[in-house]
């Protein structure tokens, strides 16, 4: 009987470790929760053809040039990679979703670049409830949620490392002004801040992203519940592909 009761608390005390470790593997994110974990940076052709046969989304950065969408993350080189001929290679799914982390918005091209982005929409078989436009600038948003587009406030950076007062009061000021009056405004940061915009901004949807291991019981646990959140809809993982990794 003692010998019994020790191989099972192997057994367990080794299944509980393996559950520990691999809790937060991107494979079993991914698996439990296939509609939020998407690719983070997908930027090139080949990096879009692999990680579609894997996720039901995926982030991409553009840049407003000449008329139309570079796709690209400055600074790194352009490789002539412009939108029109990149959305001929995504799935053709109407449940399909995209973060577009718009680069360059600005009020005076606000307005064109979003009637650009929804003619070349049209053409292929995507839900615009599943695309999201993301920028730090939300104040010129506006166009895309009138063309049916998710929009989202890209937050300032290190908001979880505010100490001081009067710099928390300065920055919230600041969010809740370009928040005023947007019930439809996402909010997006690193998932570093997702504590931050659970406690200031609860009811808010949320998008999220995070680039590096999730180390120690606190971010495990944290993952898991930005997972489970109902106002947190996409949680971006690096995604490192065969070919053309950018």
């Amino acid at each position: 009987m003692k010998l019994k009761t020790l191989i099972l608390s192997i057994i367990i005390g080794l299944a509980a470790v393996l559950v520990y470790k691999y809790s937060v593997h991107p494979v079993v994110l991914r698996t439990l929760f296939p509609d939020k974990i998407w690719p983070h940076r997908v930027n090139s052709i080949g990096k879009l053809q692999e990680s579609s046969e894997i996720f039901s989304g995926m982030e991409l950065d553009v840049v407003w040039e000449n008329g139309n969408f570079d796709v690209n993350h400055p600074p790194a080189e352009s490789i002539q990679l412009y939108l029109d001929e990149y959305i001929k290679h995504i799935p053709i799914s109407g449940h399909y979703g995209l973060w577009v982390d718009y680069k360059n918005l600005k009020a005076p091209w606000a307005e064109k670049s979003a009637n650009y982005l929804d003619s070349l929409f049209s053409k292929v078989n995507l839900n615009k409830d599943r695309v999201y436009i993301e920028s730090h600038f939300p104040q010129h948003l506006n166009p895309f949620l009138n063309k049916g587009f998710k929009i989202s406030y890209y937050l300032p950076s290190g908001l979880n490392q505010i100490r001081q007062k009067d710099s928390l009061k300065k920055v919230l000021d600041r969010i809740n002004l370009n928040l005023k009056d947007k019930p439809g405004l996402f909010i997006s940061a690193p998932f570093a801040d997702y504590n931050f915009m659970l406690e200031h901004f609860p009811e808010r949807k949320k998008l999220l992203w995070h680039l590096g291991g999730l180390y120690g019981p606190r971010n495990k646990l944290n993952i898991y519940r930005a997972l489970f959140d109902k106002n947190v809809e996409v949680v971006l993982l690096p995604f490192k592909s065969k070919v053309g990794d950018r």
